[in-house]
């Protein structure tokens, strides 16, 4: 019990501390305008390629894992919903 009253006071001389820093930092920057942030070449390319090879290989391996199930009469659908 002794030990936590002191470590709760450095706690918060260390908490003050540092939100007194980044507010120092905050007002020094108002003034000037920052430099255009980094942007990732062909950003939009690789998601689009890493999301649709991703897609595809989720659906062969479903593909190939219902074939599986079929082959080894795991699970074989019912035709009784057919209502032709």
């Amino acid at each position: 019990m002794n030990s936590f009253v002191p470590r709760l006071i450095s706690f918060k001389v260390a908490h003050d501390a540092l939100l007194a820093s980044q507010q120092a930092v905050l007002r020094s920057s108002v003034k000037t305008v920052s430099r255009k942030p980094y942007q990732l070449p062909h950003g939009l390319f690789k998601l689009i390629a890493v999301g649709g090879a991703s897609m595809y290989l989720g659906g062969l391996l479903a593909k190939n894992g219902a074939s599986f199930l079929e082959e080894n009469e795991i699970f074989v659908p019912s035709d009784e919903d057919d209502d032709d």
